[in-house]
């Protein structure tokens, strides 16, 4: 099943199942926990980031260049840090690499 976050007919961001003939079905429930396709077509207007994040956690490698331009050292282990969701915009389009860790 390929899902697809869309925005509606009536402007509404929902979850649907896109099927073989490029058309989509509303999914019901939660898509990280228990969910299904129901019958109802949704009319896509608009396709959407596949999440709606609420922050966004960062690993930086701290490239060597970047360190020697501003003169500090290369850490032994990334750095993890947070930003804020206004730091991400999805328009142009862009990839994002998603991971989710259930635990």
């Amino acid at each position: 099943m390929k899902i697809i976050r869309c925005l509606d007919g009536k402007g509404n961001s929902v979850y649907a199942s896109q099927q073989p003939d490029g058309a989509a079905l509303k999914i019901a429930g939660n898509i990280f926990d228990s969910f299904h396709a129901t019958h109802e077509k949704v009319e896509v207007k608009k396709l959407l980031a596949p999440v709606q994040p609420v922050s966004i956690i960062c690993i930086g490698l701290n490239y060597r260049k970047h360190a020697a331009e501003t003169g500090a050292e290369f850490p032994e282990v990334p750095v993890v840090f947070f930003k804020g969701i206004s730091a991400f915009r999805f328009s142009p389009p862009i990839r994002v690499h998603l991971v989710f860790i259930r635990g």
